[in-house]
């Protein structure tokens, strides 16, 4: 029943909130997976080359080299930078950071209220993945306190660049955080009640009234002399604008037209 959404088109304000805060953590996560693979990367190339300087040792990532990523994560694992674990996730992680760049579509469309997108949520090969965010921040953390004291670090001026936009972005990401938790609540309330209208309707044997029965359109979608009918009696009922429009199948903005109508 819920997978009709009696506000038309748009998105709610919850779900509104939920693409905003996932817009706010793809565009950090990008940000984040690119910084974490520079560490790495420059980190090992500065230590070689100061390794050379010293005992003439040659660079093991020259700029030449192919599937470089690959093999760094593998040696990051060898010199006790990363565990095999930590290595899989970041790998997985580079994974995600591909679906955002090139897939965002299938991260955010399991919000859209249409019935082709509902119709498509359940065979979705991509998904957001909460949590993303943390882990590369305890990576970025992880890696800096391995590599200290055992290796030449490099000035990562990206960072000092991008920090206005990440301070930025993360308190906007703790605003929206609370107005979804906010929104969330009122939804259950919300589902809450249309649950118990819906379970009193049942017990007086909602199936002799039939809201979702085709006979109560005519074939322009206008309501047919029955479903007007069937509308006044669950008006007469007490039930709820938002649960005849989900039971109706029909715009919130529409039934309460009608019950304002009614009511005169």
């Amino acid at each position: 029943m819920f997978s009709f959404n009696p506000r038309g088109e748009n998105l709610r304000a919850l779900e509104q909130n939920i693409l905003k805060f996932r817009a706010f953590e793809m565009v950090m996560i990008l940000f984040y997976v690119e910084e974490i693979k520079s560490i790495a990367l420059r980190t090992i190339k500065v230590t070689d080359k100061w390794n050379n300087l010293l005992s003439n040792k040659e660079e093991r990532f020259p700029d030449n080299t192919k599937k470089i990523y690959k093999k760094l994560w593998k040696l990051l694992v060898t010199e006790n930078i990363l565990s095999t674990e930590e290595k899989d996730d970041i790998e997985s992680i580079i994974d995600y950071r591909n679906d955002i760049a090139h897939s965002i579509e299938e991260l955010v469309f399991d919000l859209n209220v249409d019935s082709y997108s509902k119709s498509h949520v359940k065979f979705a090969g991509k998904k957001y993945e909460h949590g993303v965010l943390e882990r590369l921040k305890k990576y970025k953390e992880l890696m800096y306190k391995r590599f200290s004291g055992k290796y030449v670090f490099e000035i990562n001026m990206k960072s000092v660049l991008f920090a206005q936009a990440e301070r930025t972005y993360l308190i906007e990401l703790a605003k929206i955080d609370k107005k979804i938790r906010r929104l969330l609540e009122l939804r259950k309330v919300e589902n809450k009640k249309i649950e118990c209208e819906v379970k009193q309707l049942n017990e007086l044997d909602i199936t002799k009234l039939q809201p979702w029965h085709p006979k109560n359109f005519r074939p322009n979608r206008q309501l047919s002399p029955q479903g007007i009918k069937c509308m006044h009696m669950l008006f007469s009922l007490n039930v709820s604008n938002i649960t005849v429009s989900y039971l109706m199948r029909i715009s919130l903005k529409s039934i309460s037209k009608r019950k304002r109508i009614w009511l005169k």
